[in-house]
C-alpha cells in the first residue's frame, strides 16, 4: 500500500508577491552545487504548474498528515467542504488575514558539514476565524491520518522529486497534530531554507492585511521541509 504526505494549505497571489522576493533574497539556491539541491528550498509562484527540486509553492499550512493514496479523493473532498463553509462565513464577516513580520525560523536540521538549516517565515496572526478554520479542518481530516510503522515508510510518502532529506520532515509531519496544532498552532508562510544567519535588523517588512476569502485552498504532495511541492 502506498502513502502520500499531504499539506492542506491556504494560497493567495498576495502571498506570492510578498514572499517570493524575500525567499530569493534570504534563501540561496543550489544552482552552483547539484549535491545541495535537496538541502536548499526556495519559493515559486502558483503560475508554475510543475516545480523543480528545491522549490515549493507559497502557502500557509492548515494541516499536514500522511494518508493512504487510495483515500486522496476523499481527503480533497473533505478539505474543500470545510473551506467552502469558512470562506463563505469570512466573506460575510469581512475577516482578514494579517501578515505581521519576519521570523528567523526554527532549526530544521544540519548539513553534512554541520551547518544549521533554518526555515525563516512570515508570521500570520492566528485570528479567531483562522483558528476556527484550522480546528475544523483537523477534525474532518484526522480520520484519514495513517499511523506510520517506521521512518522509512514515512520518507517514502514524500515526493520522489524532492524527497525528505532526513528524519526532520517526517517527524514534523508525524508531530503536527500533537505538537503544532490547536493551542500550539503557529500560522506562517515559510520563505525557504537557509544556512546563513539572518540579521533581522536588515530585513524590512511592512505589515499587511488581505481578505481571508480571497485565499484559495490546496491539497499538495509534500517535498522536503514539508514544502508544498505538487498540487493534487
Amino acid at each position: 500500500m502506498s502513502f502520500i504526505s499531504v499539506n492542506i494549505a491556504l494560497v493567495c497571489s498576495a502571498f506570492d508577491k510578498v514572499a517570493i522576493p524575500l525567499s530569493f533574497s534570504l534563501c540561496p539556491n543550489s544552482e552552483g552545487d547539484p549535491s545541495e539541491t535537496n538541502v536548499c528550498y526556495r519559493l515559486e509562484s502558483l503560475s508554475q504548474k510543475k516545480l523543480r527540486p528545491g522549490y515549493g509553492y507559497v502557502h500557509c499550512t492548515l494541516a499536514q498528515l500522511c494518508i493512504r493514496a487510495t483515500e486522496l479523493t476523499e481527503v480533497k473532498d473533505a478539505a474543500r467542504k470545510v473551506w467552502n463553509v469558512h470562506r463563505e462565513a469570512s466573506e460575510e464577516s469581512k475577516e482578514k488575514l494579517e501578515l505581521t513580520g519576519i521570523h528567523p525560523g526554527p532549526v530544521f536540521g544540519t548539513t553534512a558539514t554541520g551547518k544549521e538549516i533554518r526555515l525563516p517565515y512570515i508570521s500570520v496572526t492566528c485570528s479567531d476565524a483562522l483558528m476556527a478554520l484550522h480546528s475544523d479542518m483537523l477534525e474532518k481530516i484526522r480520520p484519514f491520518q495513517v499511523k506510520l510503522s517506521s521512518m522509512k515508510v514515512g520518507k517514502s510518502a514524500f515526493h520522489n522529486s524532492f524527497p525528505a532529506e532526513d528524519n526532520a520532515s517526517v517527524e514534523w509531519m508525524i508531530d503536527f497534530y500533537e505538537k503544532n496544532s490547536l493551542e500550539n498552532y503557529n500560522p506562517h508562510v515559510t520563505l525557504g531554507s537557509t544556512q546563513d544567519p539572518i540579521d533581522m535588523n536588515l530585513v524590512y517588512f511592512q505589515k499587511m492585511q488581505l481578505p481571508l476569502h480571497a485565499c484559495g485552498l490546496v491539497v499538495s504532495h509534500m517535498g522536503n521541509y514539508c514544502s508544498c511541492f505538487e498540487l493534487l
